[in-house]
């Protein structure tokens, strides 16, 4: 891997503010398709559990993904947003910076706040109506997550931004200093 290279966005240096609106981004997206998704399961499920040229075993199956698809796609929702900071992180890490862009850094990190605070209030006004509300009720990790989105920003932010500025530049990073 070249240096100044970051694999995860493949883009220029210092680009943690970058990694964590990608991350915002993503798991919105995946929350708010996932949550839709299983809501269009439930009303398709209704019709054809209405249906009688379905068969008993086909509605009973149905009705087994129903059951499952909240839980799998919940804790999915958690495993992603988890390896998609462990990514930003060793990422952060893998890219040499200039101590003199912190203080910038820092400052575009309350934009990317404000960012998972408009994030965060489109999912709970998407979600607060009559059709989705039942639906979202399914998926506890992802609402909690979702609604605490700044706080998780915030959190992922500056433990990148941690990991991108304090490496130490005179020995070419912490696992050198740790060899003397």
């Amino acid at each position: 891997m070249k240096k100044g290279k970051n694999r995860f966005l493949g883009s220029k240096k210092g680009n943690a503010i970058l990694d964590v609106i990608f991350i915002i981004i993503f798991i919105f997206g995946f929350a708010l398709s996932t949550i839709i998704g299983y809501k269009f399961f439930l009303d398709i499920n209704e019709d054809l559990q209405d249906q009688d040229t379905f068969n008993n075993q086909s509605k009973e199956i149905l009705n087994d993904l129903e059951g499952k698809y909240p839980s799998l796609f919940d804790g999915a929702f958690l495993v992603i947003l988890i390896f998609l900071w462990i990514a930003g992180i060793v990422a952060s890490f893998m890219v040499d910076t200039n101590p003199i862009f912190l203080v910038a850094t820092v400052v575009m990190m309350v934009f990317v706040l404000f960012l998972a605070t408009v994030f965060s209030n489109a999912y709970e006004e998407v979600t607060d109506n009559d059709g989705l509300y039942s639906a979202t009720q399914e998926f506890p990790i992802t609402d909690f997550l979702m609604g605490n989105l700044y706080t998780i920003a915030l959190i992922m932010g500056m433990t990148i931004i941690i990991v991108l500025f304090g490496k130490f530049k005179a020995g070419g990073g912490l696992l050198e200093w740790m060899e003397r």
